[in-house]
């Protein structure tokens, strides 16, 4: 189990693609240096003279970062009053339409998703590189910036893995498909085929994690660059707060990428049947 773990892990790191790791490479080295140049006259006026060659010459450098918090504001919601007229006979009917309803429902998306299998690889793909890109450029800019936002640091930190994570199951979804069916009949083989599925799901929810962190990050530098607040920026500010928690954010990363690895590689459904023997 542990060596399957082991392996599992190194594959998640193997699957980022070599370009994308000597950008990252080359970014942090140009963040270090930059932030080496603080204390080394030599390579401080170096870097700038570098800088000023591949960038405007009017933009502002500096190489003495400064990493600040996140503003802090309170949700201003809609106030809604919602009245709930549930009898408990549309309760019971509710129950067996989901009872007899869930497992049609089940079948018709894996089939779409066995169907699909390559589009849907080719989009975890892309959805998990977009942040890697993203963290490649804003490694040079930070290298560059008089001050930089935590959750900036954070959002790069926490997107190298979740990124790799779903490029991972881009890669190998093919593989995870393999033996999937979606015939009523084998109904063994179709909640086998959901459990894959959903552990899938719990990698692409992961991968939203790190969207929202962006969204977070731009909407942070939006509202240090506005005179006058805006009030959307504001509420979405206040509502992804829980994103400067590191050790929610950890758990969160460590419940998802666990739920997934013991659904995908048919752990939990191989530990059920044991059970039920």
């Amino acid at each position: 189990m542990i060596n399957s773990i082991i392996k599992w892990l190194i594959d998640i790191v193997i699957s980022i693609p070599t370009e994308i790791v000597k950008g990252l490479i080359v970014g942090f080295v140009f963040l270090v240096l930059s932030q080496l140049g603080k204390k080394v006259s030599f390579i401080r006026v170096h870097i700038i003279k570098f800088i000023q060659k591949v960038r405007n010459s009017n933009l502002e450098i500096s190489l003495n970062t400064e990493f600040i918090d996140s503003p802090k504001y309170t949700y201003l919601g809609k106030i809604k009053n919602e009245q709930y007229n549930m009898t408990k006979s549309k309760d019971t009917d509710n129950t067996g339409i989901l009872i007899f309803g869930l497992p049609i429902v089940f079948s018709v998306v894996i089939q779409i998703f066995i169907k699909h299998v390559e589009v849907i690889s080719d989009i975890l793909k892309w959805i998990g590189l977009v942040p890697l890109f993203v963290i490649i450029l804003f490694l040079f800019v930070i290298a560059i910036s008089k001050k930089v936002h935590k959750i900036t640091i954070k959002f790069m930190v926490y997107s190298i893995f979740i990124s790799a994570f779903t490029i991972y199951y881009g890669i190998n979804l093919k593989n995870i498909s393999d033996g999937m069916g979606y015939n009523l009949i084998d109904l063994q083989g179709v909640v086998m085929s959901t459990y894959r599925i959903l552990g899938v799901f719990f990698a692409t929810i992961q991968q939203i994690f790190s969207y929202y962190f962006l969204a977070r990050v731009i909407c942070v530098y939006i509202d240090g660059k506005s005179s006058r607040k805006i009030m959307p920026i504001k509420n979405f500010i206040a509502k992804t707060d829980y994103l400067e928690s590191n050790i929610r954010i950890t758990l969160l990363i460590i419940v998802f990428s666990v739920l997934s690895y013991i659904l995908t590689t048919d752990w939990l459904y191989n530990f059920v049947i044991k059970m039920n023997v």
